[in-house]
């Protein structure tokens, strides 16, 4: 028979009690980011929690001191304590995941500017801008340019994201798209273009709608 494994010690490795389910993370997190006082209905709906299984993770982090409570009864208020050795490192770790959105949406915009010539648009699709992702989910990135030159921007778009994005932890994933495709896809409503309407986010370029309305323009010009 298996032996059970050892309980973590609190004193030798405190993170596992600290981080050791997704509640706790999300509370932190709050925490971290709001970096003042909160009561635990306001955390339990910036964490997506329930105020009573909040206010129960709350006072757990009480009894560790990295979080200090305040008031009384129905005023009682929350923070994450800087007078701990922990504090800085919790707080510089959920810093660091906060920008991972800018950093990377900034990273795909010097990679398009990089590209030549500089492709119509780059749109972020799929289940990480949906924010229903695991980390198996691709990073979906949908180049769109001119079909005459579209198959060498995609290349030398790819080519620099590979390398660019390991620091980042993703899995990108690219697809190209001509005008004449983005045209289709509006023309036939198809789920590409309702979950690009729903949940895409243009990160450089035009967006969906201006590339159609282009379209339209220039459709209107050939039947004058």
């Amino acid at each position: 028979m298996g032996q059970l494994a050892k309980p973590s010690s609190a004193y030798y490795q405190p993170l596992d009690m600290l981080l050791g389910s997704p509640a706790l993370v999300r509370v932190l997190r709050v925490l971290s980011l709001h970096g003042g006082f909160l009561s635990a209905t306001e955390v339990a709906e910036r964490a997506g929690l329930n105020r009573v299984g909040s206010k129960r993770l709350l006072d757990q982090l009480v009894e560790t001191r990295l979080v200090e409570r305040s008031g009384r009864a129905r005023s009682v208020l929350y923070h994450l304590g800087d007078d701990t050795f922990l504090a800085p490192v919790i707080q510089a770790l959920f810093r660091q995941e906060s920008g991972r959105i800018d950093g990377v949406g900034h990273m795909v915009r010097e990679i398009a500017q990089r590209v030549q010539p500089a492709p119509l648009a780059v749109w972020h699709f799929g289940s990480v801008a949906r924010a229903e992702d695991t980390f198996a989910s691709d990073y979906d990135l949908a180049i769109v340019g001119d079909a005459s030159q579209l198959a060498q921007q995609k290349a030398q778009f790819w080519s620099l994201l590979s390398e660019a994005a390991e620091p980042w932890l993703i899995r990108p994933s690219l697809i190209s798209l001509s005008e004449d495709d983005v045209w289709a896809n509006y023309r036939e409503q198809t789920a590409f273009w309702q979950n690009m309407q729903r949940d895409g986010v243009v990160l450089f370029g035009k967006s969906p709608e201006q590339v159609v309305y282009g379209r339209k323009k220039h459709e209107g010009r050939r039947s004058d």
